[in-house]
């Protein structure tokens, strides 16, 4: 276990004696809240509950939590130390870990080998889809991995100044990078999971599309079911915002795109209470008044916001100062879509 995985990475035995005394930091890195690591009971990052998520003692030593539902003895990986833990929070294979961990402590030399080069496809509408898109030829879950392997802290740490978000929310939403491009990757998810493409942004703010994919929803690790409310936005950073202030988001990939994954994905998950945040433009606006239409079939309580001012979008608000009281008052004055409009609404199967 001390030799080296390959000449790009520590041993074993030198990244846990680089790591001690700064797991606690790590693990945050990695996505786990700080206030989750104090040794009592709370929902899990992963899988939620109430209080079966626990870090063990000397977590800044260690780096050794819990889970009595998801990470426990008998699970693969088990808990024991803070490698285990990172392997379980991030998803990463053992080789994959060592790579994430060997690069945030800063001791990762640069790879010879360098992912291929990705195939631009301009970003389109799903105006008119009725059903979520089928599985494509591509392993995109294997390419999200890769990718967010090569995402360094430090460009880490860059976006999430230019974006003005937290970077543990990057790390809760697996944005990775591509060397080829010159740009971070976004993976979208169908409504159980599954990595179906690619949302690829350059440093120029230029988006696109990895070629093969399908249009999908932007969820971060830790939407746990039965939360309370769930915040709905348009697009990856709205969402990385939203989380950063501690409201549960996801993303959409477009004003009208994954209507018919939304929706799976609210009834999957099992909350009643959806807001809506809608960039505030005409297009934003019918979006979401198309995509609440469909939501209240599955949904108790569907409200639409267009926070800030014309033209302005969720990220923007929050960096001016937005907090979650504000989105308070703005589902306060928000006219709630109940069951009485329920009646009067084609579901999600409806003819465009």
């Amino acid at each position: 276990m001390n030799q080296r995985i390959n000449n790009t990475v520590p041993s074993v035995a030198e990244l846990k004696s680089l790591a001690a005394g700064r797991w606690f930091d790590i693990l945050i890195a990695a996505g786990i809240d700080a206030d989750k690591l104090n040794g009592k009971g709370h929902p899990c990052p992963k899988c939620g509950g109430r209080d079966r998520f626990a870090a063990f003692p000397n977590i800044n030593g260690r780096g050794a939590v819990h889970c009595r539902h998801c990470f426990t003895k008998g699970s693969s990986p088990s808990p024991g130390d803070g490698l285990a833990t990172l392997q379980w929070i991030l998803g990463l294979d053992f080789r994959a870990t060592l790579g994430w961990l060997a690069d945030w402590l800063g001791v990762k030399s640069e790879s010879q080998s360098k992912p291929r080069p990705i195939a631009r496809r301009t970003v389109t509408s799903e105006r008119g889809t009725n059903a979520e898109p089928l599985e494509p030829s591509i392993d995109f879950d294997d390419l999200a991995k890769q990718f967010f392997c090569e995402m360094s802290r430090e460009r880490r740490e860059s976006l999430a100044k230019k974006l003005q978000v937290e970077p543990r929310t990057l790390v809760r939403l697996r944005v990775g990078y591509s060397e080829a491009d010159q740009a971070t990757t976004w993976p979208m998810v169908d409504s159980g999971g599954r990595c179906i493409g690619l949302r690829l942004r350059g440093h120029d703010g230029d988006k696109w599309s990895y070629r093969g994919g399908r249009g999908g929803l932007f969820v971060p690790d830790g939407i746990a079911t039965k939360i309370p409310r769930l915040f709905i936005c348009e697009g990856p950073s709205d969402a990385a915002a939203m989380l950063s202030i501690g409201l549960p988001a996801i993303g959409r990939p477009s004003c009208q795109g994954a209507m018919p994954a939304t929706v799976n994905f609210v009834r999957r998950i099992g909350c009643h209470d959806v807001a809506i945040v809608a960039d505030h433009d005409e297009a934003g606006r019918n979006g979401a008044t198309r995509l609440a239409r469909l939501l209240v079939t599955v949904a108790n309580t569907v409200r639409i916001i267009t926070p800030g001012n014309p033209g302005d979008d969720a990220r923007k608000f929050i960096a001016g100062g937005g907090t979650p009281g504000h989105f308070d008052q703005l589902l306060h004055e928000a006219d709630a879509l109940m069951l009485a409009v329920r009646r009067s609404v084609p579901n999600s199967t409806e003819r465009n």
